[in-house]
């Protein structure tokens, strides 16, 4: 079944009662992506068919219904639904909100939480990637969907000079925090390691990664990452730059991150 592809923000009132009796503003937002994405890049999906009655009654009762169904199951970050008359699937499936599907037509409805961020889209060079991983290309960490699976990674060689990454937002934006995602692998430990996030507004005037020097410390990772691990740093007051750049400064392995954000 098609869909309009329109912008939907909901913002739901989720309530939790572990540990303690809590409320919190939960957001989704709406995003199209085709059912054979959905299939190869999820590792856990689970299926709610049929819907309790209350939750047929309308659309908005089902998306309702749906949205903290997913909240509450503690792997899921997409849902979606095919069928106006059918349930719903939840995914393990990072989807940001910008994402754009190359078959829109034919694409799924879902919703996702995942912030709007200013990576998805945009311009990213980077050092050499590892002919031996053919998967794992800079355009990865841009294309706005990352399956925890293993293949959706930016995978560097062992040269020194080959590991880095620079996001270009095509021009200047306000933010204070920078996510990564470590690779699905144990590697992640030697992987990703001794990043350091530098942020500035114009092109360094010395190439790729001694020129990085040049932009201003954002923030340090020290390691090791754990697999699949959700790296969150924040500036204590916003900054403003058009690139964010990563280098990965122990050269005893490749360098490979598998997601980026930010905000």
């Amino acid at each position: 079944m098609t869909f309009l592809h329109t912008t939907t923000t909901l913002f739901l009132l989720t309530t939790t009662t572990t540990p303690a009796s809590a409320s919190n503003i939960q957001r989704w937002s709406q995003v199209l992506v085709s059912p054979s994405l959905l299939t190869a890049k999820s590792t856990v999906q689970s299926t709610a068919d049929p819907l309790p009655p209350e939750a047929m009654a309308s659309r908005d009762k089902k998306i309702k219904y749906c949205s903290i169904t997913c909240h509450r199951l503690s792997w899921c970050r997409v849902w979606c639904t095919d069928d106006p008359t059918a349930g719903c699937t939840f995914y393990d499936l990072i989807v940001m909100p910008a994402y754009q599907d190359p078959t829109p037509l034919t694409a799924t409805e879902c919703f996702t939480t995942r912030r709007f961020d200013f990576v998805t889209h945009a311009t990213i060079t980077s050092g050499q990637q590892n002919v031996w991983v053919p998967l794992g290309i800079k355009e990865n960490i841009v294309d706005g969907i990352h399956s925890f699976g293993g293949d959706d990674n930016f995978v560097s060689t062992i040269d020194a000079d080959a590991q880095w990454l620079v996001i270009d937002f095509g021009n200047t934006k306000k933010f204070t925090q920078v996510l990564m995602i470590a690779e699905a692998s144990p590697n992640a430990a030697m992987s990703l390691q001794q990043v350091e996030i530098r942020i500035g507004n114009t092109t360094t005037t010395a190439a790729p990664p001694e020129g990085l020097q040049e932009y201003k410390l954002f923030g340090k990772f020290p390691g090791p990452a754990t697999s699949n691990q959700e790296i969150m740093i924040t500036s204590h007051k916003p900054v403003s730059a058009r690139f964010v750049s990563f280098r990965k400064l122990d050269y005893q392995f490749i360098f490979a991150v598998g997601h980026i954000e930010v905000y």
